[in-house]
């Protein structure tokens, strides 16, 4: 099996790495070794929890994705690429699916000066983004989400657990703030067995609307790297504390409306939105930690946390849940 390998030498002292960027040209040879494609461009899109590249052969675009080290494990991976061709069997195209190696493998291994990370290679989903103020993009979103969660499985796969109270204690926080994150955290955890009596199913795990691609009317969910097993209502939570913190009620509205078309015996309470709200605000607040940890912890401050926390209280109590 073919390996990317870094040599980080500065004259003769090794360079100490928390989270090393491949250069585009080894990209590109690694992309070449691993699978059956002559690659003739490749760029960096971005490096933010994982590093997404663009490579081009003469006829076609792909996507190769290195996971941060510690994210995603081979058989995550594998996981997730067996859940994707179980939807995609009933909803062509509905979500981004890997291209084996050459080596049959849905990942390949690769050594880091951090050590081991994973990348899997996709073909580019041409389209665009879901506007989100339009009623349109919205309503097929949610339609979408909708046909994503009719998908029947026998293998109930294993949620992934994001809470992390040591990296918190880490953080360049005061410990008024490191105790109202934990508090809150502890408070969704007590409170989880509200959520029993809510369906389960596949689920997208990280929905909004930077994670789709609309064409033609067809909308491809990508960056599945969230997709598991977990209550359905997670996935419209998601999307509906994007639009109380940035985008606005009514595009969630849009999308409920074209989730009902789907699944129309959809439900959920009060107190059961509040659990699973505050579950995902600290799944986010923690990833954010874990992402700027490699940074600087400094980036993270008792301001941003406190507004954060504050933003979705204040919505809660106006909306009495």
């Amino acid at each position: 099996m073919e390996k990317l390998n870094f040599e980080c030498l500065k004259g003769k002292h090794l360079i100490e790495f928390s989270s090393a960027i491949a250069s585009e040209e080894s990209v590109l040879n690694f992309v070449n070794l691993t699978y059956d494609l002559l690659t003739t461009h490749c760029s960096l899109i971005h490096s933010k929890a994982h590093d997404v590249y663009m490579v081009k052969t003469p006829n076609e675009n792909y996507v190769f994705k290195v996971f941060c080290r510690d994210g995603l494990t081979k058989k995550t991976l594998d996981d997730i690429t067996n859940i994707t061709k179980l939807v995609n069997q009933k909803n062509e195209g509905l979500l981004q699916e890997s291209i084996k190696t050459k080596f049959g493998t849905n990942c390949i291994e690769i050594e880091y000066p951090e050590g081991v990370r994973y990348g899997s290679l996709y073909k580019y989903i041409h389209g665009k983004e879901i506007t989100h103020n339009t009623f349109k993009d919205n309503h097929i979103y949610g339609y979408s989400l909708g046909l994503l969660h009719q998908t029947e499985i026998k293998h109930r796969y294993a949620s992934k657990e994001y809470y992390d109270l040591n990296l918190i204690s880490e953080m360049n926080l005061t410990l008024k703030s490191k105790e109202k994150l934990c508090q809150v955290i502890n408070w969704t955890l007590d409170n989880s067995y509200k959520l029993d009596g809510l369906k389960k199913g596949v689920i997208h795990g990280d929905s909004h609307g930077g994670n789709a691609i609309v064409n033609n009317g067809h909308l491809s969910f990508i960056d599945t790297d969230d997709l598991k097993f977990d209550y359905l209502a997670k996935d419209l939570m998601s999307f509906k504390l994007t639009c109380i913190t940035n985008i606005g009620m009514s595009c969630y509205n849009n999308l409920l409306a074209g989730y009902l078309t789907v699944n129309p015996e959809y439900s959920i309470s009060r107190q059961q939105e509040s659990v699973l709200l505050w579950e995902r605000e600290m799944t986010l607040l923690c990833g954010y930690f874990r992402r700027y940890s490699k940074l600087g912890s400094s980036l993270i401050n008792d301001k941003f946390v406190n507004n954060r926390l504050n933003h979705l209280s204040q919505f809660l109590l106006r909306e009495n849940i």
